[in-house]
C-alpha cells in the first residue's frame, strides 16, 4: 500500500493552496464506475492581506475499494460555513488517528487509504483507491 500526499496533487496554479481548512461542499460515489467525485473550495492563501481566498476544484479518487463515512449531523444555519470544514486529512494507518472501524488490510501494494476529518460535523470519512486526481475549476 501507498501513501497519498493531496496538496501534491494541487500543483502550482495556486502557491499557497492546501487542502487544510478547505471546505467540502459534496462528494458523489458513483458504484458503478468506482469512483468518488468530491467539490472543494480550497484556501489559496490570504486575500487583501487578512481575508481568505478560496478557488473550486474537484477531487476525484477512482478504483475504489473501500469507504467509509461516519454520520454527519450538519446544519447551514448552526454553522458559520455552508460546506464541511476539512480541519484534517492524511494516509492511513495513522496511530494518531482513532477511527470507529477497521481498516482493510488485503489491500493491493498500488492502493491508498485517506481520511477528511470535519471540524463540522465532528465526523470522518474514509477512502481506499488507487487513483487520485485534482482538478481547478
Amino acid at each position: 500500500m501507498r501513501s497519498l500526499n493531496l496538496d501534491s496533487l494541487l500543483g502550482q496554479r495556486h502557491q499557497d493552496a492546501t487542502f487544510h481548512d478547505a471546505e467540502l461542499q459534496s462528494f458523489h460515489i458513483d458504484f458503478e464506475s468506482g469512483s468518488v467525485n468530491f467539490q472543494f473550495m480550497i484556501p489559496c492563501g490570504l486575500f487583501s492581506g487578512a481575508e481568505q481566498e478560496y478557488h473550486g476544484g474537484t477531487l476525484e479518487f477512482t478504483g475504489i475499494l473501500f469507504c467509509f463515512v461516519q454520520p454527519m449531523a450538519f446544519s447551514s444555519q448552526a454553522n458559520d460555513k455552508q460546506a464541511l470544514w476539512i480541519t484534517s486529512n492524511g494516509p492511513l494507518p495513522d496511530a494518531r488517528v482513532e477511527l470507529a472501524i477497521e481498516l482493510p488490510r488485503d489491500l493491493p501494494e498500488d492502493a491508498f487509504i485517506h481520511y477528511f476529518y470535519s471540524d463540522t460535523s465532528n465526523s470522518f470519512a474514509v477512502f481506499a483507491a488507487t487513483h487520485a486526481v485534482f482538478r481547478w475549476q
